[in-house]
């Protein structure tokens, strides 16, 4: 749970305090230092920024201060805001150079952050066939398993290397598994006319290829290791 706070965008102490809060209820400055084991003074620092954020509220009896949190969305309103911003650029770049759009494109991502930007992409689809599936997502990704959870809205037929375990079960998803013991790192994902390999077993790396043609051969051969699976 703090990691994933501190990937909210708070630091390491206001996850910790953060946590604690939350866990208690209502609480004191003396009380929240002690439990995360963190000075007086600059625990009831970071509670003041936590203040300012608009993360916690306060209330005063017999000039005592005890500390609550006023409402968990209120983490989301960094990220609105930052969401608003950023479709405002969008709408400004577009408005100084269109995108030209070509019959086939090659594109590639590097990182945990291109493979949100391509992850994001393919929740907007209804129909997916996977090859390959490995599983290490959950070890790469902390956002995983929502992210597979909304993909499952999707139909989804996946062709996976033994070992792999799709998380909870959707009527929408299948899965076969391919019966050597080998483990072939390369996943790819095949929808409309797009074709995605990618490979996350060090530092991810994946390919976005859009080409009709190219997809709708990758289709017929998934198609057919799947019949005969």
């Amino acid at each position: 749970m703090l990691k994933e706070l501190q990937d909210l965008g708070l630091s390491n102490k206001e996850s910790e305090i953060y946590y604690e809060l939350a866990k208690e209820n209502k609480s004191t400055a003396n009380r929240l230092a002690k439990l995360t084991n963190t000075n007086r003074t600059v625990t009831y620092n970071i509670l003041q920024n936590l203040v300012k954020k608009g993360l916690i509220s306060f209330s005063v009896k017999d000039k005592k201060r005890t500390y609550n949190i006023s409402s968990y969305d209120n983490l989301l309103t960094k990220i609105k805001e930052k969401e608003f911003l950023a479709k405002e650029v969008i709408k400004n770049l577009k408005r100084t150079k269109p995108i030209t759009n070509e019959k086939n494109e090659a594109e590639i991502f590097e990182g945990i952050e291109g493979l949100k930007t391509i992850h994001k992409d393919m929740l907007k689809v209804k129909e997916i066939r996977i090859l390959n599936a490995t599983g290490l997502i959950e070890e790469k990704l902390n956002y995983s398993k929502g992210w597979l959870k909304e993909l499952a809205k999707n139909k989804i037929k996946i062709i996976a290397n033994k070992g792999f375990k799709f998380p909870g079960k959707y009527k929408k998803v299948k899965v076969k598994y391919l019966k050597s013991n080998k483990l072939n790192y390369a996943t790819t994902f095949i929808f409309n006319d797009t074709i995605i390999i990618q490979i996350i077993k060090k530092e991810p790396l994946i390919v976005k290829i859009k080409s009709k043609d190219l997809a709708e051969g990758y289709k017929m051969n998934f198609d057919f290791l799947w019949d005969n699976l």
